[in-house]
């Protein structure tokens, strides 16, 4: 299930064991009764397709799964909507035995995920991608630790003026032996992880530290645009987090611009 664990912290885990139920059902409505479901744990299912040979076939199944998932369930009159992500391995192509299989379906369904609500046959070279991902996120938490993150100040112009209105901060990842990494490179994966929570108080630190270090220098005061993601939001404690970091920087709330996408607000727009 994708953001399953959102459902759980926003409806409580009441609604979530209710829809786990009903999902489990769904799938069972789209496979043969000699096929096998079960509940792996938390919010995964593996299905087993004893004696289909055709890919087409599976891929068939597959998508049907995805759209019947996708269909909205009810609780309390209120509408939810969550997608799966599916990962298929065959047999003897992907591997001889159950263990196998397993790792390479599940492989599979992580590469799924970065789409959502889609599946994807296990592919060899997918593994490379994956340790690839393994080894930046091992890297990736020690980064704050080892100093390695870096905000960069891009300037805002008014192009009517050409004067520059103000700055916006980007963070650049310094790893040591990748090079200057780019946020698109690493946040998905900070936010799949919920680093991206740490991340973003520490660039919301630095950006008012050294805007605040700018004005008491002579320099002519500008504001400062830093991005929130969902899960900053999320966590609830954004507004006294915001507070305690402008007192204690000693800037002005006038020279910090929070930045949200539309995608955050659509998803949550009372708490935004």
């Amino acid at each position: 299930m994708d953001r399953f664990k959102y459902v759980n912290d926003t409806l409580g885990h009441n609604v979530g064991d209710m829809l786990l139920k009903q999902v489990a059902e769904r799938i069972l409505s789209c496979v043969r009764s000699v096929d096998t479901v079960s509940r792996l744990g938390g919010d995964e299912f593996t299905l087993a397709l004893d004696g289909v040979e055709d890919r087409g076939v599976v891929a068939n199944i597959a998508d049907k799964i995805c759209k019947r998932i996708g269909e909205p369930y009810s609780f309390g009159g209120k509408d939810i909507y969550v997608t799966a992500s599916i990962g298929i391995s065959i047999h003897p192509d992907d591997g001889a035995d159950i263990g196998e299989l397993m790792k390479r379906a599940d492989t599979a369904m992580f590469k799924a995920k970065e789409r959502g609500g889609s599946f994807l046959f296990y592919e060899p070279e997918m593994e490379a991608v994956i340790t690839n991902k393994v080894e930046i996120e091992q890297d990736l938490r020690q980064s704050l630790d080892r100093e390695e993150l870096d905000v960069f100040y891009q300037p805002k112009y008014d192009l009517q003026t050409y004067e520059v209105m103000g700055l916006e901060a980007l963070v650049r990842w310094n790893h040591p032996d990748k090079g200057l990494i780019r946020p698109n490179d690493f946040i998905p994966l900070a936010e799949e992880t919920d680093l991206i929570s740490e991340i973003g108080l520490w660039v919301l630190i630095s950006s008012c530290v050294q805007v605040k270090s700018w004005i008491d220098k002579g320099f002519e005061p500008m504001p400062v645009s830093v991005n929130l993601s969902g899960r900053q939001l999320e966590n609830g404690d954004i507004i006294e987090q915001v507070a305690h970091v402008l007192e204690e920087s000693g800037l002005e709330s006038r020279y910090l611009e929070l930045e949200i996408t539309e995608s955050v607000i659509m998803k949550q727009p009372e708490e935004v």
